[in-house]
């Protein structure tokens, strides 16, 4: 396929890194100062198959969110090379910590040069974090039995997510649009709206349903095997559960990332089904070192490698 170069915006991605860097040490300094010797006893302990097990769970993770992406894309009619898409797709996962993950909308910038408008881009962008949201409610709700704080935290999820589809399909947004923004943002926001209406509908929405849950229930299950290889035995329905409503809890949070609130979370409500308290924390730690510290590490790596293919200058 045939390139058009375009001069990509500056992305500071020196910057990132140091932020990335920073944000890692005081993370990390924070959650296990108190029990730093324990901690690293028990991590010890951990037989290397283990450690193999987690990783496949969470780069299966990954590539099905990915093939959820390729799917979206290509239902809009764009031929995208799947292994160049896939590298783009990851180099997003850098800039996960910015709220809501909007950074990761950095992608349109690397698909513009394969004929991939903003708008569609951005669009694919919205479906996803509605996608993943939906799914983690869906997930979470298998504990609504077990974990006291869940049904509050879902029924305002699921509101949300309702009341988003219904205003997205209603012609508010068009008359907000056409009163208040004018010229070509008028014209792109359009664009944005019909994409987003047209993948939320058919069978583009029950694929992508269908293939968030699949990858929010992996990284579920890697907590669950972290915790059993404890010595607790919580049932894998419950751990899943656990890990969602630590998630939903980081969403709900507005932090970044949902550092601190989701893995806090998770620890609490560890602790609370019979887990102790270095358990509960260790198994929290690593479970989020490979679901997010993991994908923002390869993030970096695969951004650099685009900034490299399409010549632009960096800070």
């Amino acid at each position: 396929m045939k390139i058009d170069r375009v001069v990509a915006t500056r992305l500071p991605i020196r910057s990132v890194s140091i932020s990335i860097l920073l944000t890692m040490m005081l993370y990390g300094g924070a959650v296990i100062l108190r029990d730093w010797y324990e901690l690293i006893a028990m991590l010890l302990l951990f037989p290397c198959l283990l450690w193999i097990k987690l990783l496949v769970l969470c780069l299966s993770s990954y590539l099905i969110r990915f093939v959820r992406w390729h799917y979206l894309i290509s239902t809009q009619n764009y031929k995208m090379p799947v292994l160049h898409n896939f590298e783009i797709y990851l180099a997003g996962f850098v800039l996960t910590l910015t709220p809501g993950k909007l950074g990761e909308a950095i992608r349109a910038v690397y698909l513009r040069p394969y004929g991939i408008s903003y708008s569609n881009s951005l669009a694919t962008l919205f479906v996803e974090r509605l996608m993943d949201l939906g799914a983690v409610c869906v997930l979470a709700l298998l504990g609504i039995s077990i974990i006291p704080e869940t049904p509050l935290l879902i029924l305002i999820a699921l509101i949300g997510l309702f009341a988003i589809k219904v205003l997205l399909h209603s012609n508010l947004f068009d008359l907000i649009v056409n009163r208040f923004i004018r010229g070509s943002a008028n014209v792109e926001i359009k664009n944005i709206l019909a994409t987003v209406r047209f993948l939320l509908s058919g069978t583009r929405l029950g694929v992508a349903f269908f293939l968030s849950l699949f990858a929010w229930g992996a990284q579920g299950l890697a907590l669950y095997y972290i915790v059993d290889s404890f010595g607790f035995n919580l049932g894998l329905i419950k751990v899943i559960a656990i890990y969602c409503v630590g998630i939903l809890v980081g969403v709900l949070s507005l932090i970044p990332g949902g550092l601190l609130a989701t893995e806090g979370t998770i620890v609490l409500l560890l602790i609370e089904n019979g887990v102790s308290h270095s358990g509960a924390l260790l198994s929290s730690i690593i479970c989020r070192g490979l679901t997010l510290w993991l994908a923002i590490g390869i993030g970096c790596f695969c951004m650099s490698r685009c900034s490299l293919r399409y010549k632009s200058s960096f800070i």
